[in-house]
């Protein structure tokens, strides 16, 4: 199943109108998503809930460069 928009807003700490945002922040931290007709990010709750032993590391380099 799939992330709420309120879920998805939570972990992005993006408003769900923010769609651009949203998309570049799950980009940024290596979760994979997918986009509905609306331009809305659609995120598997599977891919946030696996412990990140089994998914690909989240990019953290843009905390580095906005210190």
């Amino acid at each position: 199943m799939f992330l709420t928009p309120s879920e998805l807003a939570q972990l992005t700490g993006y408003d769900p109108q923010q769609r651009a945002r949203t998309r570049r922040w799950l980009e940024q931290n290596g979760i994979p998503y997918t986009t509905n007709r609306l331009g809305d990010a659609v995120v598997l709750r599977s891919d946030v809930d696996t412990p990140r032993t089994e998914r690909a590391e989240p990019k953290l380099e843009w905390l580095k460069k906005s210190a």
